[in-house]
């Protein structure tokens, strides 16, 4: 039996050095382990903190599968102590099934895109389909785009009882696993080793294994990253007897909804047909303005209609489109996903006589569904009670302090709206989105017209808020328009105050706080799941200089981050330099003395903003000792001056 033999934990092959070489990549440093509170216990085996009531509690283990044809791949990795174990199958040797059975049996299965690939294989591999027919399967997926159901029709697949999260739906953006293992600064990036269609050779086969284990490394990194909202989706599952963990806000929103309204009317709530009709905004009666703007605005969306297509996609009327609102010295546009403000490179900063205030409206679409009692139809009026319960209930946690039971609620409150333009949902309603956010951004561009009336100036405005510069003997004045549209129209607003606001524009800003915290948007802000990293460490130059003068060169130069100082970007049929091909996910920094670029693979071309890039696929755990401090120190620069400031 060779070394890397069928169904053995890697850590137990010897000899020594090739259990050395087969090493998972180290993702402690770059992986956020959840505290004991969350459910990982110091040691022993990694568990959900929620008792064993809807879904059985089990260890975890994350999967990845390979496909080759004439090499098939499951492997394992757990959690509790990042054991490895690879059960495979070649064209000359069959599928240890009961093995796999055993592990699915024992475990609660992660994976990434599980549902709609890793599970479908898994089952076809299970009836004993060879590696030339599984392969054959897996080009249906990934080449083919065979939906699922179709998938399962063709292969006549046998269903898997699996204790499973798929975890592509709870991560923003919907990119790719590399992407995401970019996003959190996984210690290596690497695309296939091998051409899909090769015929692997036994050390090729080794190579594939090693490669799977960097996919484990990111699925489990990506795994801890979603610790909480996993946790979330648990809790939300027990309360409705429904397997939510898989699920993202929306679609958690629309089984909830659904299933409680369907409980609560005895009956089942039909899916609406997608219908080509016209239709106006139904203005309610608090909607009124003497501002020539808003009035025109009221007079397009009661008079032109909003058309839904064949696809069941809504079009704003054109007019509405391209008007523009001037109050006072803004300007506002309305549109689909809300309204906002046109402003670009401005800034304000507070003084001894001055304010600046972010006034935010409380669960904005939410309430305008319950203030103007909105329902979709097919759901009837019951809609509004369940709604109104899980509202209530949600307020009552918030205020008791539970926490876990407040933003689980809190996810099918403002998960729901986003399902109300899908024409694949039960909950989908055209006109009540329109209804909704016409409402809502009249309701800001009525409250925005009477501040600037009382000679108060709003500086910035998007969807559920709005930014006010004003003189502080005018505050109890500004709380008082405030509190009188919140009696007018239902909504409640909270407050933050800033000591200076920079804006590039409406999404891209820097906002300091009296206390010196620092609120950012847009490119501004920190890597998160749902943004590249890019040089975050010009970002973090420019709040220190904003915040208490630090000079940009002294900011860069403290930083011994390496991952403050990378640049990952997605590139369209991957990315070479100097012939060596990096991947479709590329990494880099900007190094001295580094001549050339990054290229598409494809045609040639430059991957943008790629000139004097270092491609660092591998974090070593050095810092490198070429950095090109001064590109840094220039790209703040021009990002200062994208503020409309100069140094």
């Amino acid at each position: 039996m060779r070394a890397d033999s069928i169904g053995l934990f890697w850590e137990d092959i010897k000899p020594e050095k090739l259990r050395k070489q087969d090493a998972g990549p180290d993702i402690s440093k770059f992986a956020k382990i959840p505290e004991n509170g969350l459910g990982f216990p110091a040691s022993g085996e990694i568990k959900s903190s929620h008792k064993e009531t809807f879904i059985p509690n089990r260890p975890i283990a994350v999967m990845d599968i390979e496909c080759f044809t004439n090499y098939f791949l499951v492997m394992f990795q757990r959690l509790q102590d990042d054991k490895v174990i690879a059960i495979e199958s070649t064209s000359t040797s069959g599928l240890d099934s009961q093995t796999i059975l055993d592990i699915l049996d024992k475990y609660e299965i992660v994976t990434f895109n599980g549902n709609h690939y890793d599970l479908l294989m898994l089952r076809l591999a299970l009836s004993g389909a060879s590696t030339e027919t599984l392969k054959e399967a897996s080009d249906d997926i990934i080449y083919g785009n065979v939906i699922s159901y179709k998938f399962e029709q063709k292969w006549d697949l046998e269903p898997l009882d699996i204790n499973h999260i798929d975890l592509k739906e709870l991560s923003p953006g919907q990119v790719s696993l590399k992407t995401y293992a970019g996003r959190l600064h996984c210690p290596e990036l690497q695309d296939l080793p091998i051409e899909h269609n090769a015929i692997l050779t036994e050390d090729e086969m080794i190579m594939i294994r090693r490669y799977c284990k960097k996919d484990l490394a990111a699925t489990k990194a990506l795994f801890l990253e979603l610790f909480k909202q996993v946790e979330l989706r648990r809790s939300m599952s027990d309360r409705y007897r429904l397997d939510l963990r898989s699920k993202s806000d929306a679609q958690i929103a629309e089984a909830v909804l659904t299933s409680q309204v369907q409980k609560k009317s005895g009956r089942r709530i039909p899916k609406v047909p997608i219908v080509s009709k016209e239709f106006c905004y139904d203005k309610p009666k608090f909607i009124k303005s003497n501002n020539s703007y808003i009035r025109n605005a009221i007079g397009i969306v009661t008079s032109d209609p909003f058309v839904v297509g064949k696809d069941g996609r809504i079009t704003m009327p054109k007019r509405l489109s391209e008007m523009m609102i001037k109050i006072g010295d803004s300007v506002y546009q309305m549109g689909m996903g809300g309204l906002h403000s046109t402003e670009n490179c401005t800034h304000y900063i507070s003084g001894e006589d001055s304010l600046i205030v972010d006034w935010d409206v409380a669960s904005y679409y939410p309430s305008i569904i319950l203030n103007c009692g909105l329902y979709p139809k097919q759901l009837g009026e019951t809609f509004l009670d369940v709604y109104r319960e899980i509202v209530e209930e949600r307020l009552a946690a918030k205020a008791f302090g539970d926490k876990i039971k407040a933003d689980a609620l809190k996810i099918t409150i403002n998960g729901s709206f986003g399902k109300l333009g899908s024409p694949y949902s039960v909950l989908y309603a055209p006109e009540l989105m329109v209804q909704v956010t016409v409402t809502g951004q009249l309701s800001l561009l009525m409250l925005i017209d009477e501040l600037e009336q009382s000679g108060m100036s709003v500086v910035s405005a998007n969807t559920d808020g709005i930014v006010v510069v004003c003189d502080k003997k005018d505050e109890v004045k500004m709380v008082e328009i405030i509190n009188n549209w919140q009696m007018v129209t239902g909504f409640e607003m909270e407050n933050t105050k800033y000591k200076a606001i920079f804006s590039r524009d409406v999404n891209n800003y820097i906002a300091i706080k009296p206390d010196g915290s620092v609120k950012t948007k847009g490119t501004f802000g920190g890597v998160t799941l749902s943004k590249n990293p890019q040089t975050e460490i010009c970002s973090l130059a420019l709040i220190e200089l904003l915040k208490s003068g630090t000079p940009f060169i002294q900011t860069i130069k403290q930083c011994k981050d390496i991952t403050k100082f990378v640049t990952v970007r997605q590139v369209k049929g991957g990315a070479v330099k100097n012939s060596n091909y990096l991947g479709k996910v590329v990494r880099w920094y900007y190094g001295v003395g580094e001549k050339g670029m990054i290229n598409y693979k494809t045609n040639g071309n430059m991957v943008p903003k790629s000139q004097g890039a270092v491609p660092i696929m591998d974090f070593t755990g050095t810092f490198p000792d070429n950095i090109d401090y001064l590109w840094y120190e220039k790209e703040c620069k021009t990002m200062l001056y994208g503020l409309g400031l100069k140094l």
